[in-house]
């Protein structure tokens, strides 16, 4: 970026330009073709690049999302479920986060391969996708982990979504035969009654994750 003191003095370069271009043509060009050129001449810019704005737009799109199953990716849940906490905390609303990992997921990739073990990380990614209300945000946070965030919605009703989340999963594994038994397993925070903080709201979400991943081991 540049200084103050040669951005004021881009600036004045750019209007003397326009206005010498002005006379010559009785048209002043958009100044958007000006700052441009500028910038192209002036040598501020080592390795001057031009894209269109759309373009720009795709590629900070893309640097947020998991190429994988096509939701946000962790750099993306991080910068917002700080935002969400703030406002759950400023304006008293509920905000419930639901942490979700894949049990057994490891023992896949051994039996069947790492293709597979996408197939299954697509298939997960899919169906949070799906049950995702347009308000809820869904997050593939790492390896087999992934996170919705459900602004204005009390534990109930995440724990609701969540067991229907586990229930569609559980149906839709079928689909590939695998020798594991994969299931989903969740732990679900609420702010601001249970943390005020994102760090101790995603840590008390795991802690319950974990949990939960126990209780299906002793089961099993």
């Amino acid at each position: 970026s540049l200084s103050d003191e040669l951005s004021l003095q881009a600036w004045e370069n750019i209007l003397d330009r326009r206005e010498e271009i002005a006379r010559q043509s009785q048209t002043a060009p958009p100044f958007h073709r000006l700052v441009l050129e500028y910038l192209l001449n002036s040598g501020h810019l080592r390795e001057p690049v031009i894209t269109e704005y759309s373009e720009l737009q795709r590629l900070r799109s893309n640097a947020l999302m998991d190429p994988l199953t096509g939701l946000q990716n962790r750099r993306s849940f991080d910068e917002r479920l700080e935002r969400e906490m703030e406002a759950a905390v400023r304006y008293s609303q509920e905000f419930s986060l639901v942490l979700t990992d894949l049990n057994r997921f490891k023992e896949v990739n051994d039996a069947h391969g790492h293709a597979t073990g996408d197939k299954v990380l697509a298939l997960a990614g899919k169906l949070i996708g799906e049950s995702a209300r347009s308000s809820d945000l869904t997050y593939r946070i790492g390896g087999d982990e992934f996170a919705l965030m459900f602004p204005n919605t009390p534990y109930d009703g995440a724990q609701t979504a969540a067991g229907r989340l586990r229930q569609r999963f559980s149906e839709a594994i079928q689909s590939l035969e695998l020798k594991v038994p994969v299931s989903l397993a969740y732990g679900i925070s609420t702010a601001p009654r249970e943390a005020r903080v994102a760090s101790a709201f995603f840590s008390l979400a795991d802690e319950r994750l974990y949990n939960f991943k126990r209780s299906i081991g002793s089961q099993r």
